[in-house]
């Protein structure tokens, strides 16, 4: 998707995260740690704010299909890379933010916090009436790199950050790609790093 941000992306974000970045990711934490997970956080999703959810899911789900045209495997693989932080932009080298990945990273860095707003504005895009198989796929994903990532932690400005070694990235696979939407929100309790998921009965 090139050009400017359509009026209307920026208006819903403008609405949905008007009291900062976290506000979801709080709302969740706050439901979660409450026991009134999920009635207390669906009981925050307005018809406004419904409305405004499906247009930024709309979007993210169309720059995804524009890229991957459905492919599961392709969108994967996307995602792994993110993680590893092996997605160098030569073209736009910027010294010390040149890698494609979650911010920030390295041994030295915050740990990122990306995947976990990530995780919980998924949940609000499937309680406000977003395709729940299509989501629970690309949540995940987005388990997946972080779980990649959180092993790594890439650097930001190299263009030679190390690869998961093919059979850790097999047994990460077998673990997040298997998980429900239940299993997520247990491994999202976690942070910065996670824990091994752990399938629910």
């Amino acid at each position: 998707m090139k050009g400017p941000v359509p009026k209307k992306v920026t208006d819903a974000y403008n609405v949905l995260f008007k009291d900062g970045f976290d506000y979801w990711l709080d709302l969740w934490r706050k439901n979660r740690r409450q026991g009134t997970y999920p009635k207390g956080f669906i009981d925050a999703i307005s018809s406004l704010n419904k409305d405004k959810i499906l247009i930024l899911a709309n979007t993210q789900s169309e720059i995804m299909d524009l890229y991957f045209d459905g492919d599961s495997e392709l969108e994967r693989r996307a995602f792994e890379d993110f993680g590893q932080g092996v997605l160098f932009d030569n073209k736009h080298w910027r010294g010390n933010d040149s890698v494609h990945k979650m911010d920030f990273g390295g041994p030295n860095q915050t740990p990122p916090i990306g995947y976990h707003r990530w995780h919980t504005f998924i949940q609000a895009i499937v309680f406000a009436g977003g395709d729940s198989d299509r989501w629970l796929m690309i949540n995940r994903h987005v388990g997946l790199a972080w779980a990649i990532q959180s092993e790594l932690t890439p650097n930001d400005s190299v263009p030679n950050n190390p690869e998961l070694h093919s059979d850790r990235l097999d047994e990460l696979r077998v673990l997040w790609l298997k998980q429900s939407f239940e299993e997520l929100n247990v491994a999202f309790e976690k942070y910065p790093f996670p824990d091994s998921p752990v399938v629910l009965n």
